[in-house]
């Protein structure tokens, strides 16, 4: 990231906000409508996650996943209240001002908005740095007496990292691999993710309900993915969740072309939907933790980015099922689903393991795990009493 987490932060908040906002007083015009749709969204991901980067990179490793289940949490209740403000309102101008001004309020938090120390210090910028931990201190009502001296000598950097760009996340073959690797995990999300928000209204029944539950099934989703990922691990959290998303797809696929069967199939989406977002919470984690720092927002930006192209399909998967066979989206995603658990069960396992800081450290992260093998929580010494440790200065 050239230009940290909190010039893109703000950036992207105003982008999103007036982008979709001034969208709504340029409908009669399509070229400009769409140029000002695709501005708002374009930041609606770098909004996301610049915020929860931040407070990965100053938190403890074991609260990675809770940081990431409260961002979670409210993107669900977001997704579940906009098919009501629809189906109150039925009309998109009130949806997408709704969707888009709120934004602005960040604004006016700027004891919160911060940029992130370790960043700052792998950077050199240590003045910086120091001033942003005193910021953060004070906020905590904390203490913090560490002077610009003390923080070289804490982080020492033999040179300071230059910038790096998306060339970067495919230098050298292992970091190229998990690059790959995470980006067919992000492809094999999203598409899902898309195809079954727009066969929710192909599934008979309310239009509005269906999306709502569609929605609403992401708050367990993203709990479960919790405590399978600080239990188990993220590599297989990931991999059984994209397996069981494939198995979902068969009961519908049986029954979906039966007359009388439109509840059953609307639950089986509504199942499929489930493992999907434990996979989306698993990838998520995964992205902030495999790549270094410098590349940390610049790599899983990317990823989101390139999964949404591809996500782009979704309609067209949708449109086999409306002209052809209603049973061929679910076969298409159970393939997909397939193609998600044999990518992400070669991804390395990041519980427990220090987050990775230059490109060194993200060229070497995870090359010699052994593929069978679980997360286990790294042995904390005894601490000595005083007693052994003045025998041991006598001795």
């Amino acid at each position: 990231m050239l230009i940290g987490r909190l010039p893109v932060y703000l950036i992207s908040l105003a982008m999103g906000a007036l982008g979709r906002a001034l969208a709504v007083f340029t409908a009669p015009h399509y070229g400009l409508f769409t140029l000002l749709a695709f501005v708002g969204s374009f930041a609606s991901n770098t909004g996301f996650q610049s915020p929860l980067i931040v407070a990965m990179e100053i938190s403890k490793d074991e609260n990675r996943a809770s940081l990431s289940m409260w961002q979670l949490g409210g993107w669900t209740v977001g997704i579940c209240v906009a098919p009501m403000i629809l189906w109150l309102c039925r009309d998109w101008v009130w949806l997408l001002l709704g969707s888009s001004l709120p934004l602005l309020v960040f604004y006016c938090l700027p004891q919160y908005n911060i940029e992130s120390p370790r960043w700052l210090a792998g950077q050199g910028r240590y003045p910086e740095c120091i001033r942003m931990l005193r910021k953060i201190a004070k906020v905590n009502g904390k203490k913090f007496d560490l002077t610009v001296e003390e923080l070289q000598e804490k982080a020492p950097r033999k040179e300071f990292e230059k910038m790096y760009g998306i060339v970067s996340l495919f230098s050298g073959s292992h970091m190229a691999k998990l690059t790959s690797l995470l980006l067919v995990g992000w492809i094999c999300n999203t598409i899902p993710t898309f195809t079954l928000l727009l066969l929710s209204t192909q599934m008979g029944g309310n239009p509005f309900m269906n999306f709502f539950w569609q929605g609403a099934i992401e708050l367990p989703a993203y709990l479960c993915g919790q405590v399978l990922c600080d239990r188990i691990g993220r590599r297989w959290t990931n991999s059984v969740a994209f397996l069981c998303n494939a198995l979902s797809c068969i009961p519908v696929i049986f029954i979906i072309h039966h007359p009388g069967t439109e509840l059953y199939a609307s639950i089986f989406a509504v199942v499929i939907k489930f493992f999907v977002c434990v996979t989306y919470f698993a990838l998520y984690l995964q992205s902030f933790e495999v790549y270094p720092t410098l590349l940390r927002q610049t790599g899983t930006s990317f990823g989101i980015i390139v999964a949404n192209i591809f996500g782009a399909l979704g309609p067209y998967i949708v449109f086999l099922g409306t002209s052809f066979d209603i049973r061929l989206p679910f076969v298409v995603l159970m393939l997909i689903g397939l193609l998600g658990f044999v990518t992400s069960i070669f991804l390395p396992e990041t519980l427990y393991q220090k987050l990775p800081d230059t490109m060194d450290e993200g060229r070497r992260f995870g090359k010699n795990q052994r593929f069978w093998t679980m997360p286990r929580r790294p042995r904390v010494e005894r601490a000595q009493s005083p007693g052994e440790v003045e025998k041991l200065n006598q001795s």
